[in-house]
């Protein structure tokens, strides 16, 4: 969903816009309604997993998910879940090196 300033939506009320603006001359993406979402998706959690240093609890809250359907998502998309960064959420648990 996106949300506008105004009456109208405009380039600026686009999440990453200057990806998309001109698309219709440098759009390499797929053409696929369903796939082209699938890609945004995707991009649109990576980005909002960058933002909080991978701390998956505070992205699936931004996001406006649980965590188990982050998780989900992120298996779906194809997106690690084992990035190198701290979980913080306490889904996941770590033994200890020996």
């Amino acid at each position: 969903m996106i949300l506008g300033n105004g009456e109208w939506i405009t380039i600026n009320d686009i999440p990453n816009a200057e990806k998309w603006e001109d698309s219709h001359s440098t759009y390499a993406g797929p053409h696929d309604l369903t796939d082209a979402l699938r890609a945004y998706e995707k991009m649109h959690i990576e980005n909002v997993l960058k933002e909080t240093d991978g701390n998956r609890a505070v992205a699936a809250k931004m996001l406006g998910l649980s965590r188990s359907s982050l998780y989900r998502k992120l298996d779906s998309l194809g997106i690690s879940r084992n990035d190198g960064r701290s979980d913080r959420g306490g889904d996941e648990h770590t033994s200890p090196q020996v």
